[in-house]
């Protein structure tokens, strides 16, 4: 909030400012400081298709912590890090202000699913170990966040930018899938839990992010009524789009 109230005054459109910070203060409550008790989950024990996937793609033992790890650079420093670095090349605040969005929507989405379902995660069930995210288990939040912010960055790149379409949309969706590979690989979540993530989080990414570029029209990068000063032999001429 301290960030977006920093620029409110010397931005346009201060009520979309406003209106992601809140978002994001949402998200992060639900992320960070609330917690909802834990109980046994009414969805466990998982289906046969989950324990097969699971068998062969745990990495087990002590690869646990690693795969987890690994998934969390994945997504923290790919697809988070993507959010500002993004809005820098395209030399645009509105493009960070669209992915911060999304990334709150789906996150605000993801947990409010976590809450309500409450299914048990592969770690706790075969384990028996309980913890405060033992029954956060469907759906992955990390592959959520990784195809929405995935999905967007790639049609922002695509659309705005002189990059192969291929390679962009490869790099995205390699990654954001790898991304789920390593949460089943840490053992974290079933193979449903990351399927499902991948289906909301592409759905969030690629509908969000053109509704907001609608809304966001009037920006110089999509077409904006951007003021344009002339100068010739007959004096200074202002041309402002309409």
């Amino acid at each position: 909030m301290f960030f977006f109230t920093t620029f409110i005054y010397t931005q346009p459109r201060s009520e979309d400012y406003l209106r992601v910070g809140a978002e994001l203060c949402f998200f992060s409550y639900t992320q960070f400081v609330h917690h909802s008790p834990y109980t046994k989950s009414t969805i466990s024990p998982p289906n046969n298709f989950d324990s097969y996937v699971r068998e062969k793609l745990h990495w087990g033992g002590s690869k646990d912590r690693l795969a987890s790890g690994i998934s969390d650079i994945l997504l923290y420093g790919a697809f988070v890090g993507a959010i500002p670095l993004s809005s820098l090349y395209l030399k645009n605040h509105e493009i960070l202000l669209i992915n911060l969005e999304i990334l709150s929507i789906n996150g605000l989405i993801t947990n409010i699913v976590k809450n309500m379902t409450q299914r048990q995660r592969p770690y706790s069930f075969y384990s028996k170990k309980d913890d405060e995210d033992s029954y956060k288990s469907f759906f992955s939040g990390h592959t959520s966040t990784a195809f929405a912010i995935g999905t967007s960055t790639a049609k922002m790149l695509t659309n705005y930018s002189d990059i192969d379409k291929k390679i962009v949309w490869i790099s995205a969706l390699g990654l954001a899938s790898a991304t789920g590979y390593f949460r089943i690989a840490a053992d974290k979540h079933y193979f449903s839990d990351v399927f499902v993530g991948a289906i909301v989080g592409s759905l969030i990414g690629n509908t969000m992010f053109d509704k907001l570029t609608r809304k966001y029209k009037k920006m110089s990068l999509l077409g904006a009524r951007t003021p344009n000063l002339y100068y010739n032999s007959q004096g200074i001429r202002l041309s402002i789009a309409l």
